[in-house]
């Protein structure tokens, strides 16, 4: 039997100094969500918002 192919979904990830912190699929984000995930994942990490980089990735 074939396995049927997962559909493959563009996420946003956080990481810090490397190591990912966070992410979550692009779908259903609203405007500012991006900016203020920055925000919060700065403030529980002790860091800027400049320090954590956000990259989109096909997962």
């Amino acid at each position: 039997m074939m396995q049927r192919e997962k559909k493959r979904e563009l996420w946003l990830v956080f990481t810090l100094n490397g190591k990912e912190i966070a992410s979550y699929t692009v779908r259903g984000t609203s405007n500012g969500e991006l900016e203020a995930t920055k925000g919060l994942l700065a403030f529980e990490n002790h860091c800027s918002s400049s320090d954590i980089i956000v990259k989109g990735v096909v997962r």
